[in-house]
């Protein structure tokens, strides 16, 4: 019976566990998997003043599980003290092992040290971690916010960098265009950019943040804000493929480093100088023995962020930190590496002042549909996949974005095609977000469906700009909010509004020999002359207060539950907390369940069956939790549609303009001098 409990807890916690591995993962991408992110609207998402500006993955290893994250309460036990053997020993061992997060990214932010170095006997194998931390750092960062530089003997290696719009100076030029930041010696770097390293005296020495530490990793949901003490410009990072001297390098960074830049050192040995402190070395080791998996019907050793088709068959290096086991060092091809710089050669550095409300979910939303100016809407063109039920996108509402930029879609349909279900439940924390969703969800609708082919029914007990925002879309046949008790009315008239409309739904299919929606759907889609029955979603905010203040609303989801699949009614119930008590014949019927940041782990659990709602971030809201039946939970983050409407901008009409076209010259690391012809 006890083994049976610790079974139970085990499950627990690993669903917990997962939670805190796919969303760090989510954050911190595996380097083979960057390519879907650029050009996306995660691409360059990372500002200087968001938590995981710098942030950047090492690799994959195991990460302690604060109890904070698993919401478990560990039994005190002595060392000395002697347990029933079978028992005991099954408890300590479970201890031990529950406390890991295994195979989850291991993250290091640059701020935290004015330089790391990386040191092993294979360079070329530091070379391909590098590759993949100086690619994670151009998909994740604005070119206006990092520039990334390398200083080598071996400039052919670093070639793919040229592409990089971080490669790029701003300023200096020549005559293959911007200034390729790729230089042979420490001297020809600070020659070229005195004037960024040093600020004419304005660059200070390197100042730790507050609480940093380059390897101390709480919550990977966990996110703040952060700001830079002073505008230094973008910050540099610059990589030492070993070359140049000490002193050559304390002309460039000083003895303690510089604020604003961070040094990559890739060296055999441990050295002097910045990035070489106890604190700040990563030791690169050959992994011996390890396990081969079968990729392709071929026995192969697993791989860190490398490519099955590479020739190196090695497994992924182990990387070390202090002398302790730090994770799996990820690596990137050459070959990749090229592949991606290439992909980001088209994109222009846009910051975000310049693009405006480009940072915010409106804007994901509008391009995601293909919405240049909301101001003008081609309803024909929005609505036309999802007129009836026999479109394939049918009741799919756009609601957010998942982790890897793709659209969080909410389908209301039948599991059988394709849907979630009908009835659900939306649970948040005050300031999680929750309005925000619905709101999301309504112009989600409204964007996607005619007026002909869904309606919304909302009701609010507290929100009342959130009613008003939404009374003037011609989706909304009604919007009530803050219905206490002096507004039973209200409460009650729409109420047998809902009921009636049901009522008359049912016997409008009577008459036409239909038994529900469905088939009175295929005889209107068969010729005859008959009005829609669209969609009716009733969403209910605070449902626990309203059910306090008026009872007859809880018959009324209850008759919503049981009749109103076949009348195309649905519910959506929106609260603090989960409490089905009162809907226990109803509790079968609710399909899927989101959860936003909840108040407690008890909460979390009540809705997904996992505390990881607990632990989404609390600095920030609109991040959720989509769980559909026994499917593995889905996170995604919903719309901010409040934020104020930014009109775009007017583009600018191209003009013709005399040039001289100057003769071709090969892109590279090389300095490609002005000549006459140039002038």
């Amino acid at each position: 019976r006890y083994l049976r409990d610790l079974d139970g807890n085990r499950d627990e916690i690993q669903t917990a566990v997962c939670a805190q591995r796919e969303w760090q993962h989510a954050l911190h991408s595996d380097p083979q998997g960057l390519g879907a992110i650029i050009g996306g609207p995660r691409m360059w998402e990372r500002g200087r003043a968001d938590a995981d500006f710098l942030e950047v993955r090492l690799g994959t290893g195991v990460q302690h599980a604060p109890d904070s994250v698993l919401s478990v309460t560990w039994p005190d036990i002595s060392s000395d003290e002697e347990l029933e053997p079978v028992t005991g020993q099954a408890l300590r061992d479970f201890i031990l092992e529950q406390r890991k997060i295994r195979d989850i990214a291991k993250v290091v932010n640059l701020r935290s040290a004015p330089g790391f170095s990386f040191v092993g006997d294979d360079l070329d194998r530091l070379r391909s971690l590098m590759r993949s931390v100086l690619c994670s750092l151009a998909v994740f960062h604005n070119p206006h916010d990092v520039k990334l530089m390398v200083v080598t003997r071996n400039p052919d290696m670093w070639s793919w960098m040229v592409w990089l719009p971080h490669n790029l100076h701003d300023e200096l030029f020549d005559a293959c265009g911007w200034r390729r930041l790729v230089f042979a010696t420490p001297e020809e770097l600070e020659e070229a950019l005195g004037a960024e390293l040093h600020l004419k005296g304005k660059r200070g020495a390197w100042t730790p943040p507050v609480a940093a530490s380059p390897t101390a990793m709480g919550s990977a949901l966990e996110t703040g804000q952060g700001k830079d003490a002073s505008d230094l410009g973008p910050h540099l990072v610059i990589v030492d493929d070993n070359t140049g001297s000490p002193d050559a390098w304390e002309s460039v960074v000083g003895q303690v480093g510089k604020a604003g830049i961070t040094v990559l050192r890739i060296a055999s040995r441990v050295g002097t100088g910045v990035g070489f402190a106890d604190d700040q070395v990563f030791e690169m080791r050959e992994r011996h023995g390890a396990p081969k998996v079968s990729v392709n019907g071929q026995q192969r050793a697993p791989r860190n962020g490398s490519d099955p088709d590479d020739d190196d068959n090695r497994p992924p290096p182990q990387l070390r930190f202090r002398g302790k086991f730090f994770g799996h060092a990820d690596q990137l091809p050459l070959h990749r590496a090229y592949r991606y710089a290439r992909a980001m050669a088209r994109w222009s550095p846009t910051s975000r002042s310049d693009a405006g409300d480009s940072a915010t979910g409106a804007t994901e939303l509008l391009r995601a549909l293909g919405i240049g100016d909301p101001r003008a809407l081609d309803v024909d063109r929005l609505w036309a996949e999802r007129r009836g039920r026999g479109d394939e996108r049918w009741c799919e509402i756009p609601v957010g974005a998942k982790p890897n930029g793709e659209l969080q879609n909410i389908i209301l349909r039948a599991k059988d095609f394709g849907g979630f279900g009908f009835h659900s439940v939306v649970i948040g924390t005050s300031g999680s977000g929750k309005s925000e969703f619905f709101l999301s969800l309504v112009y989600g609708i409204a964007l996607t469906h005619s007026p002909e082919a869904f309606n919304v029914i909302f009701v609010d007990m507290k929100f009342e700009s959130a009613a008003q925002d939404i009374l003037g879309i011609p989706h909304v046949v009604a919007a009530l909010s803050n219905l206490g008790k002096d507004e039973r009315h209200l409460a009650e008239r729409m109420r047998r509004v809902i009921d009636g409309e049901i009522k008359q739904r049912y016997e409008l299919f009577t008459s036409v020999g239909a038994r529900d929606a469905n088939d009175y759907e295929e005889i209107r889609l068969a010729g005859r002359d008959l009005p829609a029955v669209p969609v009716l979603l009733v969403i209910v905010d605070e449902y626990l207060e309203l059910f306090a203040n008026h009872e007859k609303w809880i018959n009324l989801i209850i008759h919503i539950g049981q009749e109103g699949r076949g009348a195309n009614v649905f519910f959506m119930l929106g609260g603090q907390r989960l409490d089905l008590s009162s809907l226990q014949k109803v509790k079968s019927n609710i399909a899927f369940r989101i959860a936003l940041r909840a108040e407690s782990g008890d909460d979390s659990r009540e809705v997904i069956g996992s505390d990881a709602a607990y632990h989404l971030p609390s600095k920030e809201n609109g991040f959720a939790l989509l769980k559909v039946g026994p499917r593995d939970l889905e996170p995604f983050r919903c719309f901010y549609l409040s934020a104020p409407f930014v009109v775009p901008k007017t583009a600018r009409v191209a003009t013709t303009v005399d040039m001289t076209l100057t003769k071709p010259r090969l892109y590279n690391w090389q300095y490609q001098p002005l000549d006459a012809g140039d002038a």
